[in-house]
């Protein structure tokens, strides 16, 4: 996991940009705001740290990059979220073990 922030200053940007494959230079290409640009090239760069690993799984949000790798199949997913919000609230009180939700209620806002 990594965070993607750093990719938001110019210099950053363009010295990772330049190691990426074409592909994911295309996908950062299309997009617009500067995090999510800034979060895919962050996947890019996790895929070079570990090329050629045929089980693994991307996931952005928020300035979070991860890559899981594995010896089988394998999915992973990771999601800022802001329990300042009610429906944030309300699928953690919904899905998530009493454990988890305490563990949640000490994570900083």
């Amino acid at each position: 996991m990594m965070d993607a922030a750093p990719f938001l200053a110019p210099q950053a940007f363009a010295r990772v940009y330049a190691l990426v494959s074409p592909e994911r230079q295309a996908k950062v290409n299309r997009l617009r705001p500067p995090l999510s640009r800034a979060r895919s090239l962050a996947a890019g760069y996790l895929e070079l740290l570990f090329p050629g690993i045929p089980y693994s799984s991307l996931s952005h949000s928020g300035t979070l990059a991860m890559r899981v790798i594995s010896d089988g199949p394998v999915g992973c997913d990771v999601q800022h979220w802001d329990f300042s919000y009610p429906s944030c609230r309300a699928v953690a009180e919904r899905f998530y073990s009493p454990l988890e939700q305490e563990q949640l209620d000490q994570c900083p806002s």
